[in-house]
């Protein structure tokens, strides 16, 4: 199935938007560059919201053709029960071409011996025996391996007819999901020579190859989200792992700002008819320092990351599958609320010398 691009629509531009907003393109085109890849892998630190655009990105890559498996390493397997859908180790469907997948690093050893030796017969006692535990349990990093060795396998290995087109993978929390990543190069420079080092070396190959492979930073505007997704960033430019964009969640976009309220109160002081004046103006206090917070945190990671930036605004009273399932229907439209064509045409004239952003009307 051919990879294809999506079409965006334009809307109206916030005069009071920040010159940030003005040069986003659309969120459909960083959104159709990440499904270009055949593994994306979505990163961040616990609670930003990686398991929800796990599954938005994975919906939209099946509802536009493409046989996707969405994947977890996490055994709480939030992924699968986001589905609705009991855990399994091979591919369950739980949508037309859409199947999730939870990575067993023990498991998927067991199935690589399986393809790999030819005394297939006696496995399962040398599988049972207390000598082999001790030897995977032991093995400094070899589940990890293997994880990732079970979605090189869907990938590349499988039949056609059989081979998945598309894996989005919920990585686990940042510290943990680098040494995943990292474990490949590691693997292949200490066992070059043998079967685990062939396979580190394929493992490597494919995330170090920019066309079929990437990674989703994921971020909220508070401050040790964006400093972790910072160290992700060089951590991964260290491993030559492309980033194919930095998903900026619960971005708030200025819609009014301290001037605006400064009239607004004077008018009601004016006229006496604004009721709960006071609790109004906290009310709105507090949500211009939110913006302001998502303003600094959007300029921190346009400084430090080389990547475009997909923002996503919040949307309450909405989680799990519907949520996941909103995410995915805003990826369709421009999700640019700020866009008009002067500032397409800024953005063009500036896009060499800073990263691309897209805005969002949703986030988890």
């Amino acid at each position: 199935m051919a990879r294809t691009r999506f079409n965006p629509t334009t809307m109206p531009r916030d005069q009071r938007a920040s010159s940030h907003e003005d040069s986003f393109p659309s969120a459909a085109d960083v959104v159709a560059d990440l499904l270009a890849h055949s593994l994306i892998i979505v990163v961040g630190k616990g609670g930003v919201g990686k398991t929800t655009l796990t599954a938005a990105l994975a919906l939209r890559a099946a509802d536009s053709g493409l046989r996707t498996v969405a994947a977890e390493a996490d055994r709480q397997a939030p992924l699968a029960a986001l589905f609705g859908h009991t855990p399994s180790t091979e591919p369950a469907e739980v949508a037309r071409r859409l199947a999730i997948l939870l990575l067993d690093g023990r498991r998927a050893l067991e199935e690589y011996l399986r393809l790999t030796l030819p005394f297939g017969s006696v496995l399962d006692a040398v599988f049972s025996a207390q000598l082999y535990e001790r030897f995977v349990s032991a093995a400094p990093g070899l589940r990890e391996l293997m994880m990732l060795g079970k979605l090189y396998h869907e990938l590349e290995l499988s039949q056609r007819e059989e081979r998945w087109e598309t894996v989005v993978l919920d990585a686990p929390s940042s510290g943990q999901a680098l040494g995943l990543l990292g474990m490949p190069f590691s693997a292949r420079q200490t066992f070059s020579g043998g079967v685990v080092g062939r396979e580190a070396g394929n493992i490597g190959r494919l995330l170090q190859d920019p066309r079929r492979a990437c990674v989703a930073l994921v971020s909220t505007p508070d401050h040790l989200s964006v400093k972790e997704t910072t160290d992700n960033a060089r951590a991964l430019k260290e491993l030559g792992i492309k980033i194919g964009s930095v998903v900026l969640n619960r971005f708030r976009p200025a819609r009014f700002n301290a001037a605006d309220l400064r009239q607004l109160m004077q008018r009601a002081s004016r006229t006496r008819q604004l009721r709960f004046s006071e609790q109004i103006c906290n009310l709105a206090l507090a949500e211009i320092k939110r913006t302001a917070q998502s303003s600094r945190a959007l300029d921190s990671l346009a400084r430090s990351v080389s990547a475009p930036l997909l923002l996503v605004q919040s949307y309450d009273r909405l989680n799990g599958l519907p949520l996941a399932k909103r995410v995915r229907t805003s990826f369709d439209s421009d999700i640019s609320p700020h866009r008009s064509p002067s500032a397409s045409s800024d953005y063009r004239s500036r896009s060499a010398h800073k990263p691309r952003a897209a805005l969002s009307t949703v986030a988890w």
